[in-house]
């Protein structure tokens, strides 16, 4: 997207999105966000990010095409869904 704020109805769709989640340090979070993926159909890789200086929260960062608006919304919505997850950019 070429402005961080732009609603999703001004992106040109498909388009490449580059996801980060930020959640609570936990040894069940990828497999929670890979269990969220798998019911979305989306078999792009999680990749693990950084652990912050406090070592309470951690990263995860998924890149993948979105086809439309709606897949945007239903994934961002999924994915904060997702039980120890704080944020996702």
């Amino acid at each position: 997207m070429s402005e961080p704020d732009a609603p999703a109805e001004q992106v040109k769709f498909p388009v490449v999105v580059h996801f980060k989640i930020i959640g609570e340090v936990s040894e069940d979070l990828r497999t929670h966000l890979e269990i969220a993926l798998w019911e979305l159909r989306i078999a792009e890789t999680l990749h693990p990010g950084r652990l912050s200086a406090g070592g309470k929260y951690m990263t995860f960062n998924l890149s993948m095409t979105v086809q439309s608006a709606e897949s945007l919304r239903e994934i961002d919505a999924r994915l904060r869904a997702v039980t120890g997850v704080k944020m996702v950019l």
